[in-house]
């Protein structure tokens, strides 16, 4: 699979998670973390953002850095429209993942990946799932005021790890550090967050214009 994609599936499973937060310095019980995590989002039916995506490379010294808009609806559409040059989208309606190149004029179609992490999201939000099913959870300490929860994943799965930064009252998070199996981190920072805007159904369909090829891909 495209390097690019896996990374839009780690940047979807991180933004599903980043809310504001507050700051409290106490370290809470591993049980009472993923039960403010559960219960953030129960009542969660669709999410707006600015992010900033930074991605670390082992073998590049240079960070890489891009920004843009993200959105997500029940049940499992999410959207990232990238304006750091190259522009490019990822969108999905929870079956299916377009890859839209806007320079290139192309849309890559797939099938959602399965156990890249974005599925378990989308079953958190919707009340399907706890954490310890699929992930070995441990808390790491403290950072700034954050609980930091580490995630393994218990099966064979494309990337190694997550870090969560929770805030250990709301249950909220402001930051998600995702880790490959290369050893590759891409971390997410959010803005501007709109919860429950009632987002049009529209905002996940996609629309090829005159002259941009399609490619399907399974």
């Amino acid at each position: 699979m495209n390097s690019t994609i896996k990374i839009a599936i780690f940047v979807f499973c991180a933004w599903l998670f980043c809310l504001p937060v507050g700051a409290r310095a106490d370290i809470p019980s591993l049980d009472q973390l993923l039960t403010l995590l559960r219960n953030r989002y129960k009542q969660v039916d669709d999410l707006s953002a600015n992010f900033v995506q930074t991605t670390k490379v082992k073998t590049i010294s240079k960070d890489q850095k891009a920004e843009g808009k993200a959105y997500f609806k029940r049940p499992g559409k999410m959207r990232f429209d990238y304006e750091t040059p190259p522009k490019k989208s990822f969108i999905s309606d929870g079956s299916t993942l377009w890859m839209h190149s806007v320079d290139e004029k192309k849309y890559l179609k797939s099938p959602m990946p399965k156990d890249q992490g974005a599925d378990v999201p989308m079953e958190i939000l919707a009340g399907n799932i706890d954490l310890s099913t699929k992930f070995d959870a441990s808390i790491l300490g403290m950072d700034e005021g954050k609980a930091m929860l580490e995630l393994r994943p218990k099966t064979e799965s494309s990337y190694r790890k997550v870090i969560l930064y929770i805030d250990s009252v709301s249950g909220e998070l402001y930051k998600s550090v995702i880790t490959d199996l290369y050893g590759n981190d891409v971390t997410m920072l959010f803005s501007n967050i709109k919860i429950n805007q009632k987002l049009s159904d529209s905002v996940f369909v996609v629309k090829p214009g005159p002259g941009e090829e399609i490619i399907s891909s399974q």
